[in-house]
């Protein structure tokens, strides 16, 4: 191994010659046509990096040490040649002119085989007088020309060796680092940028100051990260690509041809070299062929030279000189609250408290019992609230009134056990609890059967009904019933003459507190007088205000009768009839002017003198206010200056090592700590002179003018309504309808029907008369009297109502009482086909279908309950004491004062019996006081014991012993819901009534073994308990009511054979037809199919057959499909919009996972932001179920990567193996052809009905039919059903645009499974294209049905609109 002496000498031989051929050059040649001087050091520069290398080599350390070597002795050298330089520049002088002319200049080229080389030669012709010139130096061209050939050749082996042997290291194992050798590297010249001519020629630097600038530089680029403008240009320019062995041949054949061809030139040259110099030359080369041979891969170093790396580095380069780091006291107050979470003591909003868009629910104003809370300082509850709030699911501690949720305070004013008497002895048997097992209640009698003075009557009257809102009114009954509303509402108020009462009532506060004021004048008045000339005023303000708001109300009422009137009119010209018989008079009764204006003025200028003193009132109020605040800031200010100043004299007794801003963080930080109050603001004057005209416009507005007669509408119903022989089609029809309708009533007594009316028929004023009186005999206590309205049409009948009447009391009786107007009401949804508006559906009275507005059945039902009269006019009514108030909320309980009268109030033998009578309940909180006076009452004297207990009523609510409860099979099945087993978590409704849940509820059969069910419900368990929000599904119920393990439903279907023939080249088209077939399947929800509480899965075949399911039928027909179709497919159960809980379908394709809706039968990609499917719960195939346990539930956020279990767990694995599960789908599906003629026959019949109910929609207009549309587009479905609906819209508009353009068509198809008739009505009524109102517009309709096997039909209609354009 060559040691690093003898690579050292060796570079500086080659050095040596480099420079003898560099000193003799003329500093008047040019290259390239660039300057000596700069060629020189570009030279110099080339040569330095061919010897050096890069900044990326590894020996960087050792290329500075040689480097500084070369430099010392080039210095030596450029001094010994001085001499020489001078003698030949003299001899170059005289012979340049002469050669000067023959010898052009030729511009240098680096070679083409690599990037880097050395400088380029200076090109000269020999010619016949060279051998008269001067002898030629060992520096001279010819050999220096040779010299640069054989290094070139020697570098170009050694690097093409070093190469290979690097490649064969790197492919066999790796090598040990070491250093590359200095041969290898490649110079360039660049003539791209000019030479560093700020460089000096000579290093004077020091080696050890060289190394450390070196080094601050490299670490100052590695911090920043940014590369030198060199190393950015190499980066740019380098060949990285290693060459390949023949051209590295090619290239050293290259150079041993020149090599040979220089060495002639320099044979023919003359004996220019002296013999000396040439025994130097040999050596040299002969030191470099032997060098060439040695290894390239031996280290240039050895081993046991540790130091030749070392960096020379003084103390300095690692060290760095900083202040000292301080931290006042704000910031690190600040840095402090950062880390630490302070609550704050403000109040809360309850906007944060609550969820969104929800206002604070108050029990206690909803009459129910809360309790008190025990008392909390609110500054302490504030914190709390603030520090919860931080917290996650903070909102969980806070109840519906916006406070944080706590049990009412236990301690309790009164003592809540009877009184202990004597506690040294034995307890009393009669205070002893004694357990009483319920009872149940039954019909209580009020008196027996027979016996005649219990026989009790009660009279049920039922007059009639009229209603405010049938769904078979018109537009103009709308208008109608609510002009008849306003008006009836305009007679109660003229009845009650609110506003004339409340005007004289103010005009008497205003005398009786002027004549005070008069009589008190000049006296100082009382503290007594004061208060009551304080309460006559705010007495005054309040009932003017109150008049003011009845006088408006007055108002906006004539104002809307008026305005709703006109309307109405509006609405009969348009519609050209008249359905309704209401006529408007408005009467006008003129009154005196001057009077009028009179109390007008009068009026104005007392609400002006009294606005004026009650804001001067308060103006001097809120100054007092604001004098106190003043006061109180003042005060604080003082302590605050008082608190500086101990502080400032406190600091100047400390040591004066403080600086000064930590004084001024100090007191900063604590003037921030302690806030005081704000400086209050001087409250504003009152603006006295804008009070008289603000109350001018707002008599104006809401008072008559002075002058102005009064207006008293009067609403008859003495109009003619039109014949339906003169009225549209549209609305005949609405009255033949309501002709057919007639409406009975049925009378409940305690949830029984005791009797009912007869059906009336209903008139066209919707109103309907029965006047029917029911005589009940009563036996049991009156629970409940309810009376059902019932609308019949042909045979038969429907609820439309319940009006629920109370119990009347002893004292109403027949003939004295009279009858009430009880309201109903209906939330049916009802729609007609022609002019009625319907129920519960929008309809606007606006041409352009704005401002909808959508009515629910209501009505009115007059009828009267009371207690009828016996012979010799006694009344058949139970006395006070048998009516059950306690027990029943619908008779009243009786009241105390009206029972034993106000003087007996102070006797409490009296308050005993009422209390018996009435059977208070002890347990009610409002009885509480009434109850504790008894006790005192019957025991004389009452002690408060030292202790109170949290459940005293719980033996109360011990209404069953645990055996019984256990028993219970509503309870049983209740509680086996809660635990979500199996069978039992899907009941969506248990029964009420104990007799209605039988035993086959708890006898369900199961085909599955005990172990894996029990494993089934511990996974599905323990994944509610991990991820809640992702449905896991192992078990289901199919039809028969049997639990099936879920991967039996999955298996490799056949589908239709057409499907599979009719893409055979394309399997993709094939996929897409399969699921479009799957999804033209009508889905039906199973509450509907199988009128069950559970969800219900079928097999594919029960499917078929049925043609109606919900999305988990659908996601396995097309899952079991696309396994028979060679597919990798999965069923997914997850969560979807908008049907939440549901099933897709997952393949694989091309090592891409799609999506399948297969109820719509479309497919997403799983990072399509449109997938409907947003959270993947599980996966299942054939063979496993994988529950997925990612941080991530959401598709494109998950890996469907089922090999790894760490995200997905699967249910089946090597601690419970598969048992071999058989599948509960058939072998095979077979399939029945679809009748085409029936399909054609269905064609025309919806085509026929769509028309026609296309005519009804357009009553007022003519509706004209365009033939020639309507063939173009019959001829254009069948297209639209053989490409899905795709790649349709360009070729289908340029087709109608060339045979219909002088039209404007409006119109698309609607695509939807056969299901029914009526859906495909209400999807075209949908597209409002009849709606069109212009004269020309013409009409085309077609309809395609296309059939698929067993019977599934895909409907196409497409409805359109033409306008004549020209």
């Amino acid at each position: 191994m060559a040691s690093t002496r003898d690579i050292g000498e060796r570079l500086r031989k080659k050095h040596r010659n480099l420079q003898d051929s560099l000193k003799n050059r003329s500093e008047g040649d040019t290259q390239a046509l660039v300057p000596a001087s700069r060629l020189r050091e570009d030279r110099r520069h080339t040569t330095m990096e061919e010897l050096t290398g890069g900044e990326e080599d590894p020996g960087d350390t050792l290329k500075h040490m040689l480097k500084a070597q070369r430099q010392k002795r080039k210095k030596k050298l450029l001094e010994q040649s001085s001499t020489q330089d001078s003698h030949e520049d003299n001899v170059q002088e005289n012979s340049g002119e002469g050669r000067s002319a023959e010898r052009p200049a030729v511009l240098s080229r680096p070679p083409a085989g690599s990037h880097r080389g050395l400088p380029p030669l200076r090109q000269s012709s020999a010619t016949p007088d060279s051998a008269d010139g001067p002898l030629q130096t060992p520096g001279s061209s010819r050999s220096d020309h040779t010299m640069r050939q054989r290094m070139r050749e020697k570098m170009r082996a050694a690097r093409s060796k070093a190469e290979s042997i690097l490649q064969q290291d790197t492919s066999t194992q790796e090598r040990p680092s070491r250093l590359q050798s200095l041969r290898d590297r490649d110079t360039l010249t660049r003539f791209d940028r000019e030479a560093d001519t700020d460089r000096p020629e000579g290093n004077d630097i020091p080696l050890a100051l060289s190394s450390r600038l070196k080094f601050r530089e490299a670490a100052k680029r590695a911090e920043t990260g940014q590369p030198t403008t060199e190393e950015a240009f190499n980066f740019f320019t380098f060949n990285f690509d290693p060459e390949t062995p023949e051209e590295s041949d090619s290239v050293s054949r290259k150079g041993k041809k020149q090599s040979r061809h220089a060495a002639e030139d320099g044979d023919e040259s003359g004996d220019g070299e002296t013999e000396v110099e040439r025994r130097e030359r040999r050596r040299g080369d002969s030191e470099g062929e032997e060098t060439q041979q040695q290894s390239e891969e031996a280290p240039l170093v050895p081993e046991e030279s540790e130091d030749l790396f070392v960096i020379e580095q003084s103390t300095q380069d690692f060290l760095e000189l900083r202040r000292a780091e301080y931290i006042g006291y704000h910031r690190r107050l600040q840095r402090d609250s950062e880390l630490l979470f302070t609550p704050s003591y403000i109040t809360v909003p309850a906007s944060r408290k609550l969820p969104e868009n929800m206002r604070p629910r108050y029990l206690e104003d909803e009459g129910l019992y809360v309790g008190e809370r025990p008392p909390v300082l609110r500054s302490n509850e504030n914190i709390l609230e603030n520090r919860i709030l931080k917290q996650e699911q903070g909102n969980k501690w806070f109840g519906d009134d916006g406070r944080i949720m706590a049990l009412p305070d236990p301690i309790k004013e009164s003592s809540t056990r009877p009184p202990l008497f004597h506690m040294e002895e034995d307890l009393d048997p009669a205070l002893h609890a004694v357990y009483r097992k319920a009872l149940k209640r039954a019909n209580l009698c009020i008196a027996r059967a027979g016996d005649p003075e219990g026989d009790y009557q009660l009279d049920v009257d039922v007059s009639g009904l009229i209603f405010s809102h049938h769904p078979l009114f018109s537009r103009e009954h709308v208008l109608a019933a609510r002009l008849a509303q306003m008006y009836d509402q305009q007679l109660d108020r003229l009845h009650s003459n609110l506003t004339a009462h409340l005007t004289d009532k103010l005009n008497g506060l205003r005398n009786a507190l002027r004549n005070m004021l008069e009589i008190h004048s000049g006296q100082a008045l009382s503290e007594a007088m004061e208060t009551r000339i304080h309460e006559y005023t705010l007495e005054v303000r309040n009932t003017r205000q109150l008049r003011d708001r009845e006088q408006e109300k007055d108002r906006a009422l004539l104002k809307n009768i008026v305005k709703l009137w006109k309307e109405l009119k509006v609405l009969r010209d348009f519609q050209r009839f008249t359905n309704t018989p209401y006529k408007l008079y408005l009467r006008r009764e003129e009154v005196e002017r001057s009077s009028d204006e009179q109390q007008y003025e009068a009026e104005i200028l007392a609400e002006v003198v009294e606005l004026e003193t009650e804001q001067e009132e308060d103006y001097q109020r809120r100054l007092t206010e604001y004098r106190r605040q003043l006061e109180e800031w003042k005060a604080w200010r003082r302590k605050q200056k008082a608190k500086k100043k101990r502080k400032k004299k406190k600091r100047r007794d400390q040591p004066q090592d403080e600086t000064e801003e930590d004084d001024e963080d100090q007191e900063e930080s604590e003037a921030d700590v302690e806030e005081g109050p704000p400086k209050p603001e001087l409250p504003e004057k009152p603006d006295l002179g804008g009070v008289e005209e603000r109350v001018r416009d707002k008599a104006s507005r809401i008072r008559r003018k002075p002058g102005e007669p009064i207006l008293l509408p009067e609403l008859t119903a003495s109009g003619n309504i039109t014949a339906s022989d003169q009225c549209p089609r549209a609305e005949v029809a609405r009255r033949e309808d309501v002709a057919k309708r007639s409406l009975f009533v049925k009378v409940m007594y305690n949830d029984k029907e005791v009797s009912r009316t007869d059906s009336r028929s209903l008139n066209s004023d919707f109103r309907v008369h029965f006047g029917q009186i029911f005589n009940l005999k009563i036996v049991n206590c009156p629970e409940s009297i309810k009376l059902q309205v019932f609308e019949e049409v042909g045979g038969s009948h429907s609820l439309l109502a319940e009006v629920f009447v109370p119990v009347p009391e002893s004292s109403v009786l027949t003939g004295s009482a009279s009858s009430e107007e009880q309201e109903f009401s209906s939330n049916q949804r009802v729609m007609f086909d022609h002019e009625a508006v319907g129920s519960d559906v929008p309809f606007s009275f606006e041409a352009d279908g704005g401002n909808k507005q959508t009515l629910l059945t209501s009505g009115k039902l007059s009828c009267c309950v009371s207690w009828g009269i016996g012979e010799d006019d006694v009344p058949l009514a139970p006395p006070m004491s048998q009516q059950p108030g306690a027990m029943h909320g619908g008779l009243r309980q009786p009241d105390m004062v009206s029972f034993i009268g106000v003087s007996g109030l102070n006797d409490m033998k009296k308050i005993g019996e009422w209390a018996t009578e009435s059977r208070l309940d002890p347990n009610d909180p409002k009885n509480a006081a009434i109850m504790q006076l008894l006790k005192v009452a019957s025991s004389g004297e009452v002690t408060a014991p030292e202790y109170f207990r949290l459940e005293q009523l719980q033996e109360e609510f011990n209404f069953v012993t645990d055996e019984e409860l256990e028993g219970s099979k509503r309870f049983r099945l209740i509680r086996l819901r809660n635990r979500e087993v199996a069978e039992f978590r899907h009941y969506k409704h248990v029964p009420s009534l104990e007799r209605e849940v039988t035993d086959r509820v708890f006898q369900f059969d199961t085909r599955e073994d005990e172990r894996l069910l029990q494993a089934a419900e511990r996974m599905e368990r323990e994944a509610a308990r991990g991820f809640p929000d992702r449905p896991c599904l192992t078990t289901v119920i199919d039809i028969n009511g049997k639990t099936v393990f879920i991967t039996r439903y999955i298996r490799p279907l056949n589908p239709p054979q057409e499907l599979l023939e009719a893409f055979p080249n394309s399997p993709q088209e094939a996929m897409e037809l399969v699921a479009r077939f799957v999804s033209l399947i009508p889905s039906l929800p199973d509450s509907v199919s199988f009128s069950s509480v559970c969800d219900l899965w079928s097999t594919c075949d029960q499917f078929l057959t049925l043609l109606a399911g919900d999305e988990e039928e659908h996601a396995v027909l097309l899952c079991n499909y696309f396994l028979y179709m060679g597919k990798k497919a999965w069923l997914i159960v997850g969560t979807a919009i908008p049907e939440g809980l549901t099933a897709y379908v997952l393949t694989v394709e091309h090592n891409r996972y799609i999506i399948w809706n297969p109820s719509s039968g479309q497919y997403y990609g799983q990072y399509d932001t449109f997938c409907p499917l947003q959270a993947v719960g599980c996966i299942v195939n054939t063979d496993n179920v994988w529950f997925n346990t990612q941080p991530y539930s959401a598709p494109m956020s998950i890996s469907f990567d089922i090999t790894k279990s760490n995200l997905w767990k699967p249910f089946f694995s090597r601690s419970f193996s598969h048992p071999g599960l058989s599948s509960v789908q058939p072998e095979e599906l077979v399939y029945q052809r679809t009748d085409k003629a029936a399909a054609a026959e269905l064609q025309d019949r919806i085509e026929k009905i769509l028309k026609e109910k296309l005519m009804e929609w357009r009553p007022r207009q003519p509706t004209r039919w365009n033939r020639y549309c309507t063939s173009t587009l019959r001829h254009f479905l069948p297209k639209l059903e053989l490409s899905g609906g795709r790649d349709m819209a360009d070729e289908h508009r340029l087709e109608l645009q060339s045979l219909l353009g002088d039209y404007r068509i409006v119109g698309f198809p609607v695509h939807l499974p056969f299901s029914e008739i009526r859906p495909i009505v209400e999807a075209v009524y949908s597209t409002g294209v009849h709606s069109v109102d212009a004269s020309n517009v013409e009409f085309a309709l077609a309809v395609y049905v296309h059939p698929y096997p067993n019977n599934v039909l895909s409907v196409w209609v497409y409805l359109a609109s033409l306008v004549r354009t020209r």
